[in-house]
């Protein structure tokens, strides 16, 4: 299939997403793939950072651990590490955000659409569904949704009051036409939403924990609404058509939905010896990042692989067209509340780095974004279709940015907003402000002749500042993606001075011959030499940046415009 004939018959951010490739910083890989099928993946997804006054404080265990760790562990509590106060396992990437920041939440749903994440399943299973937030979230995935990026979609999970909760929700949101497109519907009418949905399985769930809440029969009009789901309690017996977010029954077992499809949780870490911050003081409690499932241990040194997940993923895999829908648990959790259990300290759901199940890339040391890129992975092994890889014409075309000439050339297209952020964060008299990208990639199209390989880079404003040393910089890697260069990448192609670059491992910089460039209002041309680049014959891989000139590729994340971001890439096949 001609690569023209292969983007005619997909959205242009579907391509992008196929084309996707990348290596994380252990030098483990993934490459594009031709197509996806059908399946489906679900992402556990939390709202409730900054939500509350016991939010109001930077509490970090990974750094109390580091400095004062008899703090962490004082049952009466500390001004560094208070009592019945939410602390969290480490600072996120973006700082200590609340999830009501609309450039945080962009950045989150960028992530999970390009890793192929089909819906997210919203923490609202302790009875609070945070309407700040949903709001927030829900307004950031219209606006994707306006500029034809299929963003994930989006459903509650209940478990504690769900019939209340869902309740709420409904006249909430669900009744509200304003938000009819961002809710997952499993069957294309009815928007899923998961819980205890029987007076008598609410009631039930609500006295285990002495609750004497008496839950009336869901209204008839929400039954017919929406697809109601079972929620399966990690701790509870297993339910046939139980909606798993996390299983203590390893391997997982899948859960036959009533439409008969089959669904598998993969979670990063679990904790059936609660609460998680035992394992801290006792590695043989509970099973952290690195857990290996044969040997029955927590392997330290396997922590940042995600030796748990990847067992998991494989388990999947192996079950084959049996599932069809994989929930994973989870992105932005982070935080825990500093609880007295037994007169010890204890931390539930989440303690360090080792045991915590984020996804979301921490700031500085630590897994930076191996799990996102094992992310991209898997759902690329789950949902990826083999085949041939589509190939471009020849095509030798003028140095115009004139996107009319480059009609049939390979689009790929940005999955970013470009919002600018001025929120305020978790802690008093914490904010976080930065303006909008100045050039916002909008897409990058490409095509090769047998001497050279051109770009045409659109924005959507008129281009800026272009004789800066971080305009436009073009990140170019050769053959099978790997850890080659810097970060995979073996050379930057610089516009404001027609340069070309080898990249060493550091990042550091020799001119090693010349590129062509041409700048008309919102578009630039770029031309490369396939010579000075010794490109093999299979392709290459690419990353395009505005804003960003350093040397910590996880800066990508959060400076300028990127396309894409990250260690992410784009695979593009030389004809």
């Amino acid at each position: 299939m001609k690569i023209s004939d292969y983007t005619a018959q997909n959205p242009v951010c579907t391509f992008c997403e196929l084309m996707l490739c990348g290596t994380d910083q252990f030098g483990r890989s993934f490459a594009p793939v031709p197509a996806l099928n059908k399946k489906s993946v679900g992402m556990f997804y939390f709202l409730w950072l900054g939500s509350e006054e016991r939010m109001s404080g930077k509490y970090n265990i990974t750094r109390l651990l580091k400095e004062c760790p008899d703090e962490l562990w004082d049952t009466n509590g500390t001004p560094n590490s208070p009592v019945n106060t939410f602390h969290y396992w480490n600072e996120p990437l973006f700082g200590y955000y609340r999830s009501d920041d609309k450039w945080v939440i962009a950045k989150h749903m960028e992530m999970l659409f390009l890793a192929g994440v089909d819906f997210l399943y919203l923490d609202a299973t302790n009875a609070l569904p945070y309407p700040d937030a949903s709001r927030a979230l829900f307004e950031v995935l219209n606006a994707m949704y306006d500029k034809g990026i299929p963003a994930p979609k989006a459903a509650y999970y209940t478990n504690s009051h769900s019939i209340q909760t869902a309740k709420q929700v409904y006249e909430l949101f669900y009744k509200n036409p304003e938000y009819d497109r961002v809710w997952y519907r499993p069957d294309g009418v009815h928007p899923l939403i998961i819980g205890n949905f029987t007076p008598e399985s609410d009631a039930a769930e609500a006295a285990l924990r002495s609750d004497s809440y008496k839950p009336e029969p869901l209204p008839e009009e929400m039954r017919a609404f929406f697809d109601l789901r079972v929620s399966q309690w990690p701790n509870e017996p297993y339910k046939k058509d139980g909606f798993p977010w996390m299983e203590w029954i390893y391997p997982q077992p899948v859960h036959t939905q009533p439409d008969g499809t089959g669904i598998m949780n993969v979670s990063l870490a679990q904790h059936p010896q609660l609460p998680f911050s035992d394992s801290i003081l006792n590695r043989s409690l509970n099973m952290g990042r690195g857990y290996d499932f044969e040997k029955k241990q927590n392997i330290k040194e396997n922590m940042r692989l995600g030796t748990n997940a990847q067992s998991q993923w494989d388990n999947v895999l192996a079950r084959g067209d049996e599932v069809s829908t994989v929930t994973v648990t989870g992105f932005n959790e982070w935080i825990a509340i500093k609880l007295i259990l037994d007169g010890r300290v204890g931390f539930v759901d989440t303690a360090d780095e080792e045991f915590s199940r984020d996804i979301e890339p921490p700031k500085g040391d630590g897994y930076q974004d191996a799990f996102y890129l094992q992310l991209c992975d898997n759902i690329r092994r789950f949902k990826g279709i083999k085949g041939d890889m589509p190939k471009p014409a020849l095509k030798s075309l003028p140095l115009a940015p004139d996107p009319a000439a480059w009609e049939g050339c390979a689009v790929y297209a940005t999955a970013a907003l470009g919002l600018a952020r001025s929120s305020a964060g978790v802690g008093r008299n914490l904010r976080y402000e930065q303006p909008a990208p100045r050039n916002k990639i909008k897409s990058v199209r490409a095509a090769n002749s047998k001497n050279s390989v051109q770009f045409l880079i659109e924005c959507e404003n008129a281009l800026q500042d272009c004789a800066s040393a971080d305009f436009m910089n073009l990140y170019i890697g050769c053959g099978t993606p790997s850890l080659k260069g810097w970060e995979g990448y073996s050379f930057a192609a610089s516009p404001c001075e027609n340069a070309l670059y080898r990249l060493d491992e550091k990042g550091a910089r020799t001119r090693i011959g010349d590129i062509q460039s041409e700048i008309r209002d919102n578009c630039i041309a770029i031309t490369v030499s396939l010579a000075d680049i010794g490109a093999p014959a299979e392709g290459i891989y690419f990353k395009v940046t505005d804003g960003f000139n350093g040397t910590d590729i996880m800066d990508t994340y959060t400076q300028g415009s990127c396309l894409p971001m990250g260690r992410l890439s784009l695979w593009y096949p030389l004809g």
